[in-house]
């Protein structure tokens, strides 16, 4: 019933914003090949920009509460995407593959195909919303058909649906047929916003028919590029191998418009040497642009986009990847398989937060091309809009809908019956705490009740201020630890640790205590405990992974009880570990509260109220 009705309001929302989006598009023309290249109009038509893998649907949805990570993203999250490319100065960004359903997915789990020609209409509404978003703010897409591997169902899964081997999807006649019933449903839908159907819809760039489809025959590519170009004249196709290396097959095929391939060699040298070796193969027969690449240093960024910036016979060149503001608060997060344990998705304009990586440098270099290549720069110097301050019930839960673009924001509150505004905070990001409330106000006073707002700020200016929420009655404190410092603490252990690998692992929390068996962490406190909150992760699950106990003085300690919920789904796709949260409230005057490890446990937040 929970989600019939999600669906019912998903929809609400897309009627509503139908008249404000059903307007002509930005875009005159298609794009076309023209001696090798490609052209916009009269001018020729070259790119920088991202790969934003959660523009079609979200992976990444990890509140610990929540154990299944996929959604669709709403309108504000898809207009945050792409104007963030805007106001990098893009004019292009790749989706990742329409995502077929899995034998592995978690019920109410969304994907577009959910059978052979069975097609989930909520999520088709979703790119819908994107082409009408695309067309508004000036974005050309390049969409793939179908995943070469697991994580958003692919290929296989076609298979699967038949009770077929994997390999059959090149050649099993049901099969293929299976696969073109979603590729014309696709090319042949109508956008419900805009009312252009699809292959007519000037915002595509190009179709990929698939995504890193390494050894797929060229027979099959030509088929289901020839069944492409049968219902769509007007859209490039792009035969999806996207290998390090380009082929001849595809260079001579007459139904291939555009090649790509991909690149994460991990010497940048042979990264450029590759794609050297790919110009001169293609010979300028085609047009050519890399479709990904990524987890390389800054330096590396700037060498290989020197080389791209000279060469004229590549077309564009997409950056992995980009992710946008999450409607919870904060962004979204994503730690990247293939990144070594270092490489996370980027964060615009670029947070300390991914400091390690050095994501403001590499961000502010990259987008130094995209302007130059792109050829745009109006609207980049733009302030940011004003953020949206999220519903909260005590001032250490500060939340807020992020402004694109935003390097940081400022807090402000007023108490009740007074007029003047104070500023709380001043240089607060929403890239810092991934997946919980963006901030807390430690200096309330119980008794009180507060309004607030905020403002976003950026190097071009501030943001209107946001909506106020408030009074908000302050009837005792908090202290939130997000485990980034031992401060917050009043004793520990000498084993505790601070821990941030293997985030994906941990919900993408990158701020952890490790605790080994029999290590213990201590919170005190001047008044009393009311209640309190952790959230725990183990290896494997286990019905109890901690002991906590209490003491009125710091000394004399009593074991207490408490509830405890994992919300375990399964090691799944990246190995996940158990999550869990301890609660419990109190009517006793306690002020001290000791975390024992039962097993070799991590803690990520501790919330303890007082008074």
């Amino acid at each position: 019933m929970l989600f019939k009705k999600y669906v019912i309001l998903s929809l609400s929302l897309i009627l509503f914003y139908y008249k404000l989006y059903a307007e002509e598009s930005v875009f005159d023309d298609f794009i076309y090949v023209k001696d090798g290249k490609l052209y916009d109009g009269k001018r020729e038509f070259r790119f920088v920009s991202f790969n934003i893998p959660n523009l079609l649907m979200i992976e990444d949805n990890m509140q610990i509460d929540n154990p299944n990570a996929w959604r669709l993203p709403n309108f504000y999250e898809i207009k945050d995407a792409l104007s963030t490319i805007r106001l990098m100065g893009g004019n292009v960004a790749r989706t990742y593959a329409i995502t077929v359903r899995r034998n592995v997915d978690l019920k109410n789990t969304p994907k577009h195909v959910v059978g052979p020609g069975i097609f989930n209409e909520e999520a088709f509404l979703v790119l819908d919303t994107v082409l009408a978003i695309a067309n508004e703010v000036g974005v050309r897409l390049i969409i793939p058909f179908v995943d070469n591997w697991k994580w958003m169902g692919g290929k296989e899964d076609y298979t699967r649906f038949r009770g077929k081997r994997g390999d059959e999807f090149w050649t099993d006649p049901e099969i293929k047929a299976d696969f073109k019933r979603t590729i014309g449903f696709i090319l042949n839908r109508k956008n419900t916003i805009t009312g252009t159907i699809y292959k007519e819809d000037k915002a595509i760039l190009a179709w990929e028919l698939a995504n890193e489809i390494w050894n797929a025959p060229i027979e099959w590519i030509e088929e289901m590029a020839s069944f492409v170009k049968s219902i769509d004249s007007n859209h490039l196709v792009n035969d999806g191998r996207q290998t390090f290396f380009i082929k001849d097959d595809v260079i001579n095929s007459p139904y291939i418009d555009i090649l790509s391939t991909h690149h994460y060699e991990p010497n940048p040298i042979d990264m450029i040497d590759h794609i050297r070796n790919n110009v001169k193969l293609i010979n300028g027969r085609k047009p050519y642009y890399i479709g990904e690449f990524g987890f390389v240093s800054t330096s590396a960024i700037k060498l290989l986009m020197d080389y791209l910036s000279d060469n004229k016979n590549v077309s564009g060149s997409l950056l992995w990847s980009l992710r946008f503001h999450n409607r919870d608060g904060g962004f979204y997060w994503h730690s990247e398989p293939g990144g070594g344990g270092l490489y996370k998705a980027y964060h615009w304009p670029g947070f300390h937060s991914g400091n390690l990586y050095n994501e403001i440098g590499i961000l502010n270099t990259f987008a130094k091309y995209m302007i130059s290549i792109n050829g745009l720069d109006e609207g980049v110097k733009s302030r940011p809009n004003k953020p949206k301050l999220l519903h909260f019930d005590h001032p250490a839960f500060i939340n807020w809908q992020g402004s694109a673009g935003a390097k940081y924001y400022v807090i402000e509150r007023r108490e009740e019956n007074k007029d003047n505004w104070e500023v709380v905070a001043f240089n607060i990001d929403d890239a810092s705490i991934p997946y919980y409330p963006q901030f807390t106000d430690e200096t309330v006073e119980v008794g009180k009740s507060y309004y607030y707002r905020i403002k976003a700020i950026n190097q071009w200016g501030e943001s209107e201020y946001s909506n106020t929420v408030g009074p908000i009655c302050v009837k005792s404190k908090f202290l939130i630890d997000n485990c980034d410092s031992y401060g917050k603490m009043f004793f520990k252990s000498s084993k505790v640790k601070i821990v941030s690998d293997d985030a994906r692992r941990y919900k993408e929390d990158f701020h952890r205590f490790r605790l080994e068996k029999g290590e213990e962490i201590v919170y005190g406190f001047p008044g009393n405990i009311k209640s309190f909150k952790i959230i725990a992760f183990t290896e494997k699950p286990i019905k109890i992974p901690v002991i906590l106990s209490l003491s009125k003085d710091g000394k004399n300690y009593n074991k207490c009880n408490f509830d405890i919920i994992d919300f375990f789904a399964g090691k799944l796709d990246y190995k996940y570990c158990v999550p869990y949260i301890i609660s419990n409230s109190l009517n006793d005057s306690f002020s001290f509260l000791c975390i024992e490890a039962r097993t070799d446990c991590q803690i990520g937040r501790v919330e303890i109220e007082y008074e």
